[in-house]
């Protein structure tokens, strides 16, 4: 677990299983680390990390999916930034289960909005002080409305902290490179009222949506099936760029 790792120690981690397997096993590694006893099982991502949310002792909320990576310096590097914000998030980096570099993002910016995070076209989770973090909404892409929320909560832009990452790994038969109704579950999100979002977030967040629906037409129309969502994005980072610019109809924040 990278987070024995890490160059700062006063961290506390909440295990919040969803899947009905026993991991008792890691809470007896650390007394830093706590597991909650849940017989809930494939309520969702959200789901399973408010439950996590609603017993952490911390002042400071993470969140790591059981597949991906700390950097031995995330702790510090992000604990240092929160001493100036109430909020930050960190570049991520995607790499393949064989360990190569696919694409990293968030690494050439200094501040995140909504729009940013629309153009980078993946996840940046944020780390915030407890007392601002907000719950999380279940369903589809519910990590990217997450952060849209957070950042509008901050009022429009989150500090990245690019000291560090977050390290996604990612594995084949993930969501981003086998669900084929990603329009309809856009559709749905769009139609969405409940976001805690203010009338400009609204805007840009629905905005973001349409932006990454065009850019599913046009992964699901690429000639070989085999490429992943990250590799093609990647490959195909020029055009994909002018679609942002024709057609992705954000506003511009300056």
């Amino acid at each position: 677990m990278s987070l024995l790792a890490q160059t700062r120690q006063d961290w506390e981690m909440v295990i919040s299983p969803d899947d009905g397997l026993c991991y008792e096993k890691f809470a007896c590694v650390d007394q830093r680390i706590r597991l909650i006893h849940s017989t809930e099982i494939k309520s969702g991502p959200g789901a399973a990390r408010n439950r996590a949310l609603n017993v952490a002792a911390g002042e400071y909320i993470a969140v790591l999916d059981d597949d991906d990576v700390f950097p031995p310096n995330f702790v510090e590097k992000v604990l240092f930034s929160l001493e100036n914000t109430d909020s930050v998030t960190v570049p991520t980096a995607y790499f393949s289960e064989s360990g190569r570099l696919i694409r990293e993002i968030g690494h050439m910016l200094n501040h995140l909005g909504i729009s940013d995070f629309a153009r980078e076209l993946g996840s940046m989770h944020v780390i915030a002080k407890r007392k601002g973090y907000l719950q999380w909404k279940d369903g589809f892409a519910e990590d990217v409305l997450h952060t849209c929320e957070m950042i509008d909560l901050a009022g429009g832009h989150i500090p990245i902290q690019r000291e560090t990452r977050y390290i996604n790994v990612v594995r084949s038969g993930s969501l981003c490179n086998s669900r084929l109704d990603i329009d309809f579950a856009y559709d749905a999100l769009l139609s969405d009222k409940s976001f805690f979002l203010s009338e400009y977030g609204r805007k840009e967040t629905e905005g973001l949506f349409k932006y990454r629906r065009q850019v599913n037409e046009r992964f699901n129309s690429r000639m070989d099936k085999n490429v992943g969502y990250h590799d093609f994005l990647s490959d195909d980072q020029a055009n994909i760029s002018s679609l942002f610019l024709n057609k992705g109809g954000l506003h511009d924040p300056s």
